[in-house]
């Protein structure tokens, strides 16, 4: 007989609990750290998969609860007990240090506060030599140096934030489930095509539709395009096919790195952004078929993917997120007081290893303390708080 797998603290009530979808965002997780911490190209398409996963997840939620008295409520309640204490208890700390780290403030970082610092670039134009200086935090050392404390993976929290904001108004305006159905569909074909004509006819503005919504808005659509067909007579229909689109997300991925790479010889897909538009196409699609297989738990990727280990990172995933990149800084210079100290480890390749293993093991410890008491007290109170009552029929 099967072992019950614990549900995770909040867990919405009468939704069933796939635990390889903790996997998932733990991969996920994973990834955006190998790309910031490996400088490894592709690897941050990681967040592609998270805006899948929140699509399917959310829109699901939304669709099971929309004759619910007080949904409204339940939703907005749940969430915001959900994302802000961890994320507003690092802008809170930031704001007590201020006077004693020299922290300097501009109004990208408070942009950011409100969940709309991914639209920097479009309203103010930043250029890339000033990166830095607009969307990180900077604080000076006692030496007199600047240190930034990285926040500019922030963006991605400010998409889901927006997607969060408007897609309940148009759930529970249209209730429909076809209705619904058609709507993802075609709205996400539809941004799809827009973020390929900003491509064409803006070459030299990626972040324009990198990091600006609407134009991320259809790998939400996607997700919920999938979560909608689930809760219809076809989700069988949908569920054969998740090998071939798992599968054939991959081949995509692989063939658009070919081209980048070896063809166009541009690793960085920085001179061809239609390839990296296909690129990322390419994780939504291996993302939806991951997600997909999770939901048929005998798969051996289902299996992989409920590892504990996994599953336990997965559940702190979103503080890993946040927490991840802020003191990358700071494990440079750690590595680098190594180095000088002992010459063995100098090297180019033992100092970015040092910042990894090292940046990996204090982001795990601070997540998890995270986790236990910033996280998890606000967590056992969404089902206290933000509970809704069924309408009578």
């Amino acid at each position: 007989m099967a072992r019950a797998v614990e549900r995770p603290d909040g867990a919405h009530p009468g939704e069933r609990y796939f635990p390889a979808l903790d996997g998932i965002r733990a991969v996920a997780a994973c990834m955006v750290f190998v790309d910031h911490y490996g400088e490894l190209p592709y690897w941050g398409h990681g967040v592609n998969i998270f805006f899948v996963l929140s699509g399917f997840l959310i829109t699901g939620i939304l669709f099971d609860t929309r004759e619910a008295v007080g949904r409204w409520r339940s939703f907005y309640v749940r969430r915001a007990l959900r994302i802000f204490p961890p994320y507003y208890a690092f802008w809170l700390l930031m704001l007590m240090l201020t006077p004693l780290l020299q922290i300097e403030w501009n109004r990208v970082n408070l942009m950011y506060v409100w969940y709309a610092g991914n639209h920097i670039w479009g309203l103010f134009g930043g250029a890339p030599e000033d990166h830095l200086e607009w969307v990180h935090l900077l604080m000076r050392t006692r030496a007199g140096e600047t240190v930034a404390l990285y926040t500019g993976h922030f963006w991605t929290l400010c998409v889901e934030e927006q997607f969060y904001l408007v897609w309940p108004l148009v759930m529970f305006a249209v209730m429909d489930r076809k209705r619904l159905v058609k709507i993802c569909a075609w709205g996400a074909g539809v941004l799809f095509a827009a973020r390929v004509a900003v491509t064409l006819l803006a070459p030299g503005h990626m972040n324009l539709w990198t990091h600006m919504m609407p134009l991320r808005g259809d790998e939400f659509l996607l997700g919920g395009l999938a979560a909608l067909i689930m809760r219809g007579e076809h989700a069988k229909r949908l569920l054969r096919p998740a090998w071939g689109i798992f599968w054939g997300g991959l081949a995509a991925i692989a063939a658009s790195i070919y081209v980048c790479c070896w063809v166009l010889q541009d690793g960085s897909l920085g001179q061809a952004q239609w390839a990296f538009t296909a690129n990322v196409a390419a994780f939504d699609a291996a993302g939806l078929g991951a997600i997909l297989l999770a939901m048929r738990e005998r798969t051996w990727l289902a299996r992989g993917l409920s590892w504990r280990p996994l599953r336990a990172l997965g559940r702190m995933s979103y503080g890993f997120y946040i927490y991840h990149d802020i003191p990358h800084c700071w494990y440079i210079r750690w590595a680098g007081m190594l180095g000088d100290r002992f010459p063995a480890l100098d090297g180019d390749v033992t100092q970015k290893a040092l910042v990894a293993v090292g940046g990996f093991a204090c982001t795990l410890a601070i997540t998890m303390a995270s986790y236990r008491w910033v996280e998890r007290p606000f967590l056992r109170m969404k089902n206290r708080w933000g509970v809704e009552k069924r309408a009578a029929a």
